[in-house]
């Protein structure tokens, strides 16, 4: 199937794995690329240590694209962000928060932005600025919309 989503991603089925913390592990995240769609690995609490790891037994399993997802306000972002650039990661994947300065660093170096926003209006702003896309998430699915920073 090709959609402008499999063709900006480069999978073969337009199927992308919700990215779980604390289920999202490398297994997963490459059998769901394998199949063809687009495994996210859920990052959202790991060190830079931890993604850094996980990043690299992902790569042992697939050589199909896949995600990183975290979280804007983790304090180590700078130092997840240079992993996710030195590792070239396809794809950011995260929520809570203006995505401007995560795009302005990580998109220099070919990476996909895909942020989940939790509204219409957020969505329209992070493709103002940049995003490749994006998801929009109600809190049925775990999207954050009230505790969303006034950035806009």
């Amino acid at each position: 199937m090709k959609t402008r989503i499999t063709e900006l991603l480069g999978i073969k089925h337009p199927i992308i794995q919700g990215a779980m913390s604390w289920v999202s592990f490398p297994p997963l995240v490459a059998a769901v690329s394998n199949a063809g769609g687009l495994g996210i690995l859920g990052a959202a609490f790991m060190s830079p240590d931890e993604l850094q790891e996980s990043i690299r037994n992902v790569k042992t399993r697939t050589n199909k694209p896949f995600g990183v997802n975290f979280m804007p306000g983790h304090p180590q972002l700078g130092e997840l962000l240079d992993i996710i650039i030195d590792e070239k990661v396809s794809v950011a994947s995260y929520g809570k928060g203006n995505p401007k300065r995560i795009i302005e660093r990580t998109k220099p170096h070919g990476i996909i932005n895909f942020p989940t926003m939790g509204s219409l209006k957020h969505a329209i702003h992070a493709e103002a600025d940049g995003a490749d896309a994006v998801i929009v998430q109600g809190t049925e699915g775990g999207a954050i919309r009230d505790t969303y920073p006034q950035w806009y």
